[in-house]
């Protein structure tokens, strides 16, 4: 296994978010260990192949990616990143990446969980009557409660 030098993991996180906004297959590919697990709100998989072919079908079903890294934050191991990723120009997504790389410099894991946005909150209450309280349930979902049971 080729061992990747002089970078820290910070700069070879951006580097992976890089070529996956550029829609580089390969190019992301040649970050991921052999036994990489991949996990978002949607898959879990485990190994190189498995993650690079989810990989594949992300960047085919969107005709542009742009990432903006919003912060960062590290430990020896792992970098968690906050991201805006806009979709087609159109579908804006808040998510936090927890990247962990091996001793080879090559990304073991990347856990990816799915937000809201700074100003959800606001077209939440944009959308609602204001005579009510908001909750969330187990589910953990935002409902709106008009008080009662």
């Amino acid at each position: 296994m080729k061992k990747i030098q002089k970078t820290s993991n910070k700069e070879r996180c951006l580097l992976y978010l890089k070529r996956y906004a550029d829609k580089d297959l390969e190019g992301v590919a040649n970050l991921f260990a052999h036994d990489i697990v991949l996990r978002d709100w949607k898959i879990r998989v485990v190994g190189k192949q498995k993650a690079v072919s989810e990989t594949k079908k992300n960047f085919e079903a969107a005709e542009s990616l742009m990432i903006d890294v919003l912060s960062t934050y590290e430990n020896e191991q792992t970098i968690a990143t906050e991201l805006k990723i806009v979709v087609n120009n159109i579908e804006e997504l808040y998510v936090v990446d927890v990247i962990t790389f091996n001793a080879e410099g090559l990304i073991s894991s990347i856990r990816a969980y799915l937000g809201k946005g700074d100003n959800w909150l606001k077209q939440v209450h944009k959308k609602s009557p204001s005579n009510g309280a908001f909750f969330i349930s187990k589910k953990h979902s935002l409902k709106h409660h008009r008080g009662g049971n």
